[in-house]
């Protein structure tokens, strides 16, 4: 069965049902027309019987009589002796022991399931005799004979009809199925844009097409995403080796030159830090797309602050800069290692790009969720304005010279996302630049990936 179509399944399971069915209908309709014929004969004989009993015990002076309607009767002795019978030359119709029994009360007798006999008492003229009438159960038996053979005949037809139609359903309601195969066959990376073919009605296959349609589209854009990666980081990359290449080949001509090769070599080694700043960038951000939110536990908000803090209070310390926690008592349910990684990032950027003191925490975030946030006292370009300060290597345009590839808040962004949450950057009224990484409650957060 499992080999078989899902249409040829169906209407076997169709099939198997209706014969079932049929079989059942069919005992019960000859069962109920036998029961049926049964009754009426039964009451038949008994009128019959009491009729032409009356009449008997009504005849003047004794005289055996039958009604003159009736034309399968007999009046017998006990003993089985026939006293009287109709028509003239009808045989016995009860034995000598079948008369002795009817004589004690009424009794149905049946000869081979051809004829059936009702025989009971009566007194004629002082004396005891047993009024018998009759019945030919061949029209009984031609009925049901008929019958049969019309339920044997009619319900394989019915039964064969009945597949026909099963399968002619089964194909229409399979039919938007197989045109959704038909033009998922049709689909490629060359036109992101393609859907697949939505039922109007609100059913279970209805729901499967927008279902679909609804993954095509996270794939399409998966695969933009992924395009535009390729494309910045081959642009990423081609600056500095294009420098590094420059550097190589000028201290290949100035090889006697010390000065100009110690030169050549230390911008070389600038180019060199770059790229591994831009291969562990693109390292870890493709780390966290595998991996961007793992088991989500409790934590205290304040210990996961001062944590990082801690880890970056000597590069602040470093630059001349204050790096403070603002504490909150507030506890969160989220991936610590996933969280502590964004905020790093997030206190990193304010190192490298902003100015004055940094100062990181937390405020409530409504349905039991928490906002993490980080404050300095530098401006926003406009150029990472709204959500483009998250894309990928997105840099103000006096970063050349600083640290970094553009990736770190890429990451946050991914953090923020696998936890159900969002990532901002944006400059305050009062002055300064604040993100924010909202975190929603246990609630409502994603599940783990």
């Amino acid at each position: 069965m499992s080999r078989l179509p899902i249409r040829a399944r169906l209407t076997l399971v169709f099939v198997a049902v209706m014969s079932v069915v049929l079989a059942l209908i069919g005992t019960f309709l000859f069962y109920r027309t036998k029961h049926t014929i049964d009754d009426s004969i039964a009451q038949s004989l008994r009128a019959r019987q009491g009729a032409a009993r009356a009449y008997a015990e009504s005849a003047p002076g004794g005289r055996l009589q039958l009604p003159p309607g009736e034309r399968f009767a007999e009046i017998l002795a006990p003993s089985g002796a026939v006293l009287l019978r109709r028509p003239d030359g009808l045989r016995p119709l009860l034995s000598p022991r079948e008369a002795a029994r009817a004589s004690a009360g009424l009794h149905v007798f049946e000869l081979s399931e051809r004829e059936r006999y009702l025989a009971g008492p009566a007194t004629v003229g002082g004396r005891r005799v047993v009024v018998v009438v009759g019945a030919s159960l061949r029209d009984h038996e031609k009925a049901l004979e008929g019958l049969g053979g019309a339920l044997l005949v009619g319900g394989p037809l019915a039964l064969l009809l009945a597949a026909g139609i099963a399968y002619l359903i089964a194909a229409g309601a399979l039919g938007p199925v197989e045109a959704m195969r038909r033009r998922a066959a049709t689909i490629s990376t060359a036109d992101p844009t393609a859907t697949l073919p939505e039922s109007e009605v609100d059913d279970e296959l209805g729901r499967l097409s927008v279902t679909l349609n609804a993954m095509l589209g996270r794939i399409a854009r998966s695969a933009e995403h992924e395009r535009r990666f390729i494309a910045d980081a081959s642009h990423e990359l081609r600056t500095p080796l294009a420098a590094l290449q420059a550097e190589l080949e000028l201290a290949e001509r100035h090889a006697s030159d010390a000065g100009a090769l110690r030169a050549a070599i230390a911008r070389s080694r600038e180019d060199v830090a770059r790229l591994i700043r831009l291969s562990d960038g693109l390292l870890d951000l493709a780390a966290a797309e595998e991996a961007a939110a793992g088991p989500a536990v409790p934590l205290d908000v304040d210990e996961l602050l001062e944590a990082i803090a801690g880890d970056l209070r000597h590069r602040a310390a470093a630059e001349g800069r204050m790096l403070t926690v603002r504490r909150s008592g507030l506890k969160v349910t989220a991936d610590e290692l996933a969280v502590r990684r964004a905020l790093g990032n997030l206190v990193e950027n304010a190192l490298v790009h902003g100015a004055g003191a940094v100062v990181v925490g937390a405020d409530p975030g409504g349905d039991a969720g928490v906002v993490l946030w980080v404050h300095d006292d530098g401006t926003l370009p406009p150029e990472l304005a709204g959500d483009r300060a998250f894309e990928r290597f997105a840099r103000g345009p006096d970063a050349s010279g600083r640290p970094g590839a553009g990736l770190g808040l890429a990451l946050v962004r991914l953090v923020a996302d696998a936890h159900g949450g969002t990532a901002t950057l944006a400059a305050r009224p009062g002055g300064g630049v604040r993100a924010e990484l909202r975190l929603p409650g246990p609630d409502g957060a994603a599940p783990a990936r």
